[in-house]
């Protein structure tokens, strides 16, 4: 099913889901009406709701998740913009995935949400998860399936978005997995790349203060070398590349990086390439910004698209 975002649909609201939020929105809809919403996290995957009657019949997020499963995630998300349309066509929902009632809906999906917010001071979503081998541990038959999902470079988000099971189910099952030691986790790796040794490590201990232990850094002082890491057995999940330097620069950089599906940011005193910089597929910052909020902001933007991002 795709129910699109056509010219001839009218935009009825837009704003951010903070002081509204989703079931108040919810409440505005017109129960005559044909609405469809988008919600637009900083990831590239988009949450959507389709209305009919003022009910809702279809929920997805991403082209992944989909009906109950989608929207009890989406009552989780803060902070984010929202498109409403009225659908001025006869637009029919060829795959209703939702059926149960919308307030039943709204009232499960904040005691799932609640739950999870929970959990998650027992589980460091920051951090890869890696599982111990199935067949020698003592463990229920769902614990095992959700063992098996675990693939190495795999976060949370991952796991939540292979099973069929609701997000809270598998965090249960993630949280007691993780205290009889059946997995483990591994700290984002950030490489470094600048040729100037006093700056990287400026670098290196800003990103140590701001985000204390949530990180493994490694510093290196040439773009080749870092090219290297990037190609290499053990890759970084993320990449902060200096622009001007001697052989291969942050360019070259940027160019493996978008091979291996690695985010990028270049930090850099340069201004002229920053236009380039963003149409190359990177992030860009000044070097003035750094320890700043607005280095944290996109720095925290690049860590949200690591942990939403599809492997």
């Amino acid at each position: 099913m795709d129910i699109g975002l056509r010219m001839d649909n009218r935009l009825v609201m837009k704003g951010v889901l903070s002081i509204l939020s989703l079931p108040g929105l919810i409440q505005t809809i017109d129960t005559k009406k044909k609405i469809q919403i988008y919600l637009k996290p900083e990831s590239k995957r988009t949450g959507k709701l389709f209305f009919s009657n003022g009910k809702i019949v279809h929920a997805s997020v991403g082209d992944t998740v989909m009906g109950k499963k989608a929207f009890f995630r989406m009552m989780g998300w803060k902070d984010i913009p929202f498109e409403m349309f009225e659908l001025l066509k006869d637009v029919e929902v060829t795959e209703q995935n939702i059926s149960m009632d919308t307030m039943e809906l709204i009232i499960e999906g904040t005691r799932q949400v609640d739950e999870i917010i929970r959990l998650e001071d027992r589980l460091p979503v920051y951090y890869k998860i890696k599982g111990a081998d199935p067949e020698n541990l003592i463990i229920t038959d769902e614990e095992q399936k959700t063992l098996k999902l675990i693939e190495p470079g795999d976060f949370i988000r991952n796991v939540l978005d292979k099973s069929s099971e609701d997000d809270l189910t598998i965090y249960k099952t993630l949280v007691h997995l993780s205290e009889i030691n059946a997995i483990s986790f591994l700290r984002i790796k950030v490489l470094i790349i600048d040729d100037n040794q006093f700056f990287a490590g400026i670098i290196n201990d800003v990103i140590e203060k701001i985000f204390k232990n949530l990180f493994t850094t490694l510093v290196v002082g040439s773009g080749e070398k870092g090219i290297a890491l990037i190609e290499g057995p053990n890759k970084p999940d993320m990449v902060i590349s200096d622009l001007i330097m001697e052989g291969k620069d942050g360019f070259d950089v940027i160019h493996i990086a978008n091979k291996h599906s690695i985010p990028i940011m270049i930090l850099t005193s340069e201004r002229r390439n920053r236009d380039r910089i963003i149409e190359s597929g990177a992030m860009y910052m000044h070097k003035s910004v750094l320890g700043t909020d607005e280095f944290t902001g996109i720095f925290k933007k690049a860590v949200f698209d690591i942990l939403t991002s599809d492997h």
